[in-house]
């Protein structure tokens, strides 16, 4: 059986939808399901005692994590300073849930509401269909690209490192016929076919694995 294909935003898709929300709140919740890697689940039931804005850091109790694992997620400091700037709001609007994402209606914002926020921006900004774990699946992907390690990854988000090796595989695989589009081009001879974004993704990834490794490589013969 063939393995679904991850779907995921990039980089530039997802300033764009950062750019179609005005809310803070809900700002927030993007940039927390973003840089954490966390689930919606997750996010939805941060508390305000979890967070260590001093020292840029999320905890996820394993009560509330997908792994049943409890997990610390750096964020950063441009994270840090809004989410401390919109806990003091809240407390002189004289909400006082133990919640970050509150508000005067509920304790804590359901993760039904959290997917319908994070839908409704998504077509707001014209990306079509956004689902709060494409975030998930372009934090661990862009990660990668950008060098951070595996184990880095499995930690800050909580994604053991067999399923980030599959989360990372499933955007490279094509079907047999689309392999084939390379040997039979228009005229049955030609090989120039256009990558896909996910090839590009994953070739950017092996790129920079194979340059950090040339480096190694040439430090240790000198």
């Amino acid at each position: 059986m063939a393995q679904k294909r991850i779907q995921y935003i990039s980089s530039e898709e997802i300033v764009k939808l950062e750019s179609s929300i005005k809310q803070k709140r809900d700002r927030l919740l993007l940039k927390i399901l973003y840089e954490t890697g966390c689930t919606v689940n997750e996010a939805v039931n941060i508390a305000k005692d979890d967070i260590d804005g001093a020292h840029n850091r999320i905890s996820f109790p394993g009560s509330i994590t997908k792994s049943k694992q409890a997990k610390t997620s750096i964020i950063s400091q441009e994270l840090a300073a809004k989410i401390t700037s919109y806990t003091d709001e809240l407390e002189k609007e004289g909400i006082k849930s133990r919640y970050l994402f509150a508000s005067r209606q509920s304790e804590s914002m359901t993760t039904k509401r959290a997917r319908q926020l994070i839908l409704l921006y998504g077509k707001k900004a014209g990306l079509g269909k956004v689902l709060p774990q494409m975030l998930r699946y372009a934090h661990v992907l862009h990660a990668a690209e950008k060098g951070v390690p595996l184990e880095a990854i499995e930690r800050q988000t909580g994604i053991n490192k067999i399923r980030l090796v599959q989360i990372m595989d499933s955007v490279t695989r094509q079907e047999p016929a689309d392999d084939y589009m390379k040997f039979f081009g228009s005229d049955g001879l030609d090989v120039a076919v256009k990558e896909t974004r996910e090839t590009k993704d994953i070739k950017e990834i092996k790129e920079t694995k194979e340059t950090k490794e040339t480096k190694a490589t040439k430090e240790k013969k000198s």
